[in-house]
């Protein structure tokens, strides 16, 4: 859990997999808030030393991972944005 696969589909553009959520539907509450803080923590570290961009849906983690919006935000806003990483939700 928290781990992140870069994946460059061009050289222009590399996909971040974060492992998040442990199954899905939210009865089982898959998201794993401290998986994606370390995930995101990861990007944030890459995205500093090259320079880049981060889009990303605005509510990941929100649906069959059972996530709460206001608690990934939060993250996002922490571990991302506080370090200067520009961040666009889509």
């Amino acid at each position: 859990m928290g781990e992140v696969q870069f994946v460059s589909v061009t050289p222009l553009l590399v996909v971040a997999n974060v492992i998040g959520q442990h199954g899905i539907g939210r009865r089982n509450n898959p998201i794993r808030y401290d998986a994606l803080k370390q995930g995101f923590q990861t990007i944030a570290t890459r995205a500093i030393k090259t320079k880049e961009e981060v889009h990303m849906p605005k509510f990941i983690g929100c649906g069959f991972a059972g996530g709460y919006y206001r608690v990934v935000s939060r993250l996002v806003e922490e571990e991302l944005v506080a370090y200067g990483v520009q961040v666009f939700l889509l």
